[in-house]
């Protein structure tokens, strides 16, 4: 599918990050009704179809995004096909931070 979508995981008392899903990341800005430098990320799995939304998060002026170097993620195999990644903070704690891997550079 060209992206890998990992979250923390909340079935492990540690934490840690776990593949949520294979899809697609669609940034979406909301009605014009609202709060101005709030904006809506989706993702949409493969498995599900993607007919509809399977995550909904919200992006906002304390939000992060950075390219992450290759290799940087320690939890990254060597080995790993995926050749861009991205580190996601969408809120102020370990559960709300996320990782976007994408196989084709071309993508990401």
């Amino acid at each position: 599918t060209g992206l890998d979508f990992y979250g923390y995981d909340t079935e492990n008392e540690e934490g840690g990050e776990v593949l949520l899903g294979q899809g697609a990341l669609v940034f979406s800005d909301p009605a014009e009704d609202s709060t101005k430098g709030i904006y809506d990320l989706l993702f949409y799995s493969a498995d599900e179809g993607g007919s509809k939304a399977q995550k909904r998060f919200t992006i906002g002026p304390k939000s992060t995004i950075r390219r992450m170097a290759r290799g940087e993620d320690d939890d990254e195999d060597e080995d790993s096909d995926n050749a861009i990644s991205y580190k996601l903070r969408l809120g102020p704690t370990q559960r709300d931070l996320y990782t976007a891997s994408f196989s084709d550079e071309s993508l990401g």
